[in-house]
């Protein structure tokens, strides 16, 4: 299992990845989502690649809060099902704690729905502990497309 930045040539395996989690996306807006994402160096995406090719990405992002400590957070997790339980997600998140230490946050943070069951066990299997129960409110904007 080999661990490394994510590149544009990336973007159809990591689009075919986020559809397998749950979260299949037009490939204009999604490339639109990476590009502003690989163009901005407080994010970053790990891809996890195998013999097969990429099996798995991170998305992680420094999170400057006045109230805290700089902290980093992962945007996102997911490993192809056909792999999981190899260790990508574990190297994944390893390279994420890493790339956050060096730009000098001080915690690693993750938000994981509920009901994904089997992702909550892995984090606490890697550390992470439970911080406070949420809700989470959105309200879309008008006139502001979602592919920007």
């Amino acid at each position: 299992m080999h661990i490394r930045p994510a590149t544009l040539s990336d973007e159809d395996a990591l689009a075919a990845l986020t559809a397998e989690l749950g979260y299949p996306a037009d490939r204009a807006a999604f490339r639109i989502r990476f590009e502003r994402i690989l163009a901005t160096p407080e994010n970053t995406v790990f891809v996890a690649e195998a013999e097969t090719g990429v099996v798995g990405w991170l998305h992680v992002f420094l999170r400057p809060l006045l109230e805290s400590d700089l902290t980093a957070e992962i945007g996102g997790l997911v490993v192809a099902s056909s792999t999981r339980r190899l260790g990508a997600g574990r190297h994944l998140v390893a390279a994420a704690e890493s790339w956050a230490q060096a730009r000098g946050a001080m915690l690693l943070t993750v938000r994981c729905r509920t009901e994904r069951v089997e992702g909550n066990r892995f984090y606490e299997a890697l550390g992470f502990r439970a911080a406070k129960v949420q809700n989470v409110w959105r309200k879309s904007l008008p006139g502001v497309s979602a592919k920007r």
